[in-house]
């Protein structure tokens, strides 16, 4: 009875809009007849709500009554920011003409309307806001540009926001505190319009983030070919090099294998050993899974890829000695060894191999090999002495075991007595 009476004292005020407007906007303008800038539970006003669903007439009722046209939601957004965000083109000139800040910045993310109309891809409001002087290149709390947001935006499928951005002269090398550039969002993305068009403007092809990544790396990651290919074109250099990584190696590794092609007939170099080296991580990984077979299989192909490759020997060895089949483990482990002498853990898996087929002469020869390379290696010095007791010469074993507890390899201490 109350709120019905307080509405019938505002319509006969002249608040003619609380005759068409929802319960709860009734509600919201008894409330700011007593106070204009109160928020509801949601740190919302009534102006808020209003430019939320385009209802004009209520706004204007409101600033009329002496609303604040700048309020701030518990979040800091104000209505012209709301309105922005919805599309709510004749609310955004209404506010604008009310004085409202066109630059005013939420308090969670640094968001002003523009970053949101772009975010959103309303390029009317866009236009409005700018026309009204919106600061083109204003940053959020990540240092991200109204034409970072559109270009990362890859479902709006177009590039009219960043046209308008462009045109009003947004800085296409504004990077955020990463040091992505628009080219780079927009290359992550797979965004290949946008891609094309800021090349077309001038964004710089090479320019590295603070993790030394080109908007190629980027695209390569996102696994986007066609991005891919339209910046090789443009000239992006296939064999960019950030901590010994290049696109290509990536390619491989994430076993993007069409873009690897593509970088490859670009003039990347090193496909064979950087390919060898991906099947090798492949296989690694079904290894420690125990799907032998399919390790198997992943290693031989790093072997055929670059058959002097040591570390692929190796690891089939390992797959085949875990599957049972030890003959083809031996020949393997010797070829690592005969590509890497110093490949001290094919020596200790070859000297396990041998002494498990009792021939603890060659499996002593393997140790010796692998304490010349490692000499404070305490578990060398444990498992020649156990070799060494096999044959027969238990001084020479009692002496290993010593060394080995002194190199702190505690299953020898116990050992070391006997």
């Amino acid at each position: 009875m109350v709120l019905r009476l307080f509405i019938l004292i505002l319509i006969a005020c002249g608040v003619t809009a609380v005759m068409v407007t929802p319960r709860y906007d009734l509600r919201c303008l008894a409330q700011m007849a007593v106070h204009a800038n109160d928020d509801d539970l949601a740190g919302w006003t009534c102006l808020h709500y209003a430019a939320l669903r385009g209802d004009s007439s209520v706004l204007r009722d409101m600033l009329e009554y002496g609303a604040d046209v700048n309020t701030r939601s518990e979040a800091g957004r104000t209505p012209l920011a709301v309105a922005a965000r919805a599309g709510q083109g004749h609310i955004v000139q209404q506010l604008i003409d009310a004085n409202a800040d066109l630059d005013a910045q939420d308090d969670i993310s640094g968001l002003s309307p523009l970053h949101l109309a772009a975010e959103q891809h309303h390029p009317a409001i866009v236009r409005r806001l700018l026309q009204a002087g919106a600061r083109v290149d204003i940053t959020n709390q990540w240092q991200q540009t109204p034409l970072w947001l559109a270009a990362w935006q890859t479902w709006q499928g177009n590039t009219e926001i960043a046209r308008i951005l462009v045109a009003q002269g947004a800085d296409l090398q504004k990077a955020d505190e990463k040091g992505h550039t628009p080219l780079h969002m927009a290359a992550r993305a797979g965004h290949t319009l946008m891609v094309d068009y800021l090349l077309r403007e001038g964004a710089d092809i090479e320019h590295r983030n603070i993790n030394g990544r080109t908007p190629l790396f980027q695209a390569v990651v996102g696994n986007h070919p066609r991005t891919v290919a339209a910046l090789l074109e443009r000239g992006a250099d296939p064999n960019a090099v950030n901590e010994g990584w290049t696109p290509l190696r990536i390619a491989l590794q994430e076993n993007h294998l069409a873009i690897a092609d593509l970088l490859q007939s670009h003039g990347a170099r090193g496909y064979e050993r950087m390919a060898a080296d991906a099947r090798i991580n492949q296989g690694y990984a079904l290894l420690q899974a125990e799907d032998y077979d399919q390790a198997i299989s992943a290693f031989d192909e790093a072997v055929a890829l670059e058959p002097e490759s040591s570390r692929g020997y190796y690891y089939r060895g390992l797959a085949y000695h875990r599957s049972g089949q030890d003959a083809q483990a031996q020949a393997d482990l010797l070829r690592s060894l005969q590509l890497d002498p110093g490949n001290a853990s094919a020596l200790e898996w070859m000297a396990n191999l041998y002494a498990g087929l009792g021939e603890h002469g060659r499996a002593r020869e393997m140790l010796q090999r692998l304490i010349k390379i490692k000499p404070d290696y305490g578990k060398a010095y444990y498992l020649l002495g156990e070799t060494l007791s096999r044959l027969g010469d238990e001084n020479a074993a009692r002496e290993d075991r010593q060394r080995a507890c002194a190199l702190d390899y505690k299953p020898a201490c116990g050992a070391a007595q006997r």
